[in-house]
């Protein structure tokens, strides 16, 4: 669900979920879908996370304001599309498919895809979810990989997608859903939310993560640029211990 946020605007940093507030050159507007910890959540009525973080500290060096938009994901490449943002997070790995649409910078993460499923689970491997309904954020990179790869090691398989991950989490806790599918940091930190959940590797999952710009935009250079700076100079690998190791 949309949250509206209410805070003081800096000179730096500028958190909204307002649709309404106009682009500016001198200000970066990013999508995210909020529901999505550590890279992106609410937490006291601020949006916080990983990929904020490294957003912030990139529009710092890069002397922008910033201001985040919380939307559904499935929405985050329309919005690029039609320039409604200047770039888009939320874990987004950068497809064959979505670099027809969009942009991509290079790689600041990369990682692997996992199920959770319930403790007492006689789920093992993929092969296990024949017959059975799993459910995944609609418009993640987990869409076409349930429907391809998973689809292949387990036939009869049941794909239930929703926009927003809390939602996916209530239904795997009612028993509408045998397992989630999602990254390994994710799943890894929902565990440990939810003692009565396992995470399971998929084998040959492995994902790269980056920034979705619209086609053609100037910022893509200048933001490789700092993300190259912040891998030499360390403050990547920092950012990444304290919010995703």
């Amino acid at each position: 669900m949309k949250k509206l946020l209410s805070i003081a605007c800096t000179a730096l940093a500028v958190i909204s979920c307002n649709d309404d507030t106009k682009k500016t050159d001198s200000q970066l507007t990013v999508g995210v879908s909020a529901d999505y910890p550590p890279f992106e959540y609410f937490s006291n009525g601020k949006i916080v996370g990983f990929d904020i973080e490294l957003l912030e500290e990139i529009a710092k060096r890069l002397q922008l304001a910033i201001e985040f938009k919380d939307m559904n994901f499935d929405g985050i490449i329309a919005a690029l599309q039609s320039k409604r943002i200047d770039a888009g997070v939320s874990a987004i790995s950068a497809t064959t498919e979505r670099k027809k649409a969009v942009d991509f910078s290079d790689n600041y993460f990369a990682g692997s895809i996992v199920m959770v499923c319930q403790k007492d689970s006689d789920i093992k491997q993929a092969s296990d979810l024949s017959g059975k309904t799993i459910g995944l954020q609609s418009g993640s990179i987990y869409e076409p990989y349930a429907n391809s790869d998973l689809s292949q090691q387990a036939p009869n398989l049941i794909i239930k997608t929703l926009p927003k991950v809390p939602d996916l989490i209530q239904d795997m806790k009612s028993g509408r859903l045998s397992c989630l599918i999602m990254g390994k940091t994710e799943g890894d930190l929902l565990v440990k939310q939810q003692s009565d959940f396992k995470v399971i590797p998929l084998i040959g999952s492995e994902i790269e993560i980056a920034i979705a710009f619209p086609k053609g935009s100037n910022l893509r250079d200048k933001i490789n640029t700092v993300l190259s700076d912040m891998k030499k100079d360390g403050s990547l690998d920092q950012l990444i211990t304290k919010w995703l190791n």
